[in-house]
């Protein structure tokens, strides 16, 4: 059996204010109509002129034409990825800043250092190859989403406590 999805998705304000949408109808109207006029007809009524194309002039309306794609190409590819950057960053975020890859490291480094004591090299740390912190599969990750490891004490500029719950200092 095929179940349909008849709900509408549901759109911002801005996205169903007749206003606004009603002014973007008429920004896109008005340029789409003057630009389509001046490539139909201003482009084309600029050539008369010329007559009969010499080879320099056929290389500047090339040279334009060239031109004119790669800025088109650069604003095709470019603005999209410009457009989406903060889900990009989301995505890349999630790539590199997660458990599964923190434990990869941990593990490469664990291996990194059993080998160079083994091969007699001088670590600025010194290990026991035998113990790490390897055991704990999400030792990065951990040290990262606990933040700060120095906790400040004493008061801030308001003369409240620093590491005091302000919301049960309301009742007071």
């Amino acid at each position: 059996a095929i179940t349909l999805d008849d709900k509408l998705p549901e759109y911002d304000e801005a996205e169903q204010n007749e206003l606004l949408t009603g002014h973007a109808k008429r920004w896109i109207s008005m340029w789409g109509g003057l630009f389509t006029v001046i490539m139909i007809i201003v482009w084309p009524v600029l050539s008369i002129p010329a007559g009969v194309f010499t080879e320099g002039y056929f290389e500047l309306w090339v040279f334009i034409s060239i031109i004119w794609g790669v800025v088109a190409t650069l604003v095709c590819i470019l603005l999209p990825v410009y457009e989406s950057r903060v889900g990009i960053m989301t995505v890349m975020k999630g790539l590199f800043f997660n458990d599964d890859l923190h434990y990869r490291l941990d593990d490469v480094d664990y291996k990194l250092e059993v080998m160079m004591s083994h091969m007699g090299i001088a670590l600025k740390k010194p290990i026991d190859v035998d113990t790490s912190f390897h055991g704990d599969p999400s030792y990065r990750a951990k040290l990262i989403s606990q933040g700060p490891q120095v906790k400040p004490t004493g008061k801030d500029v308001s003369g409240k406590a620093m590491n005091e719950n302000p919301v049960s200092s309301v009742g007071m």
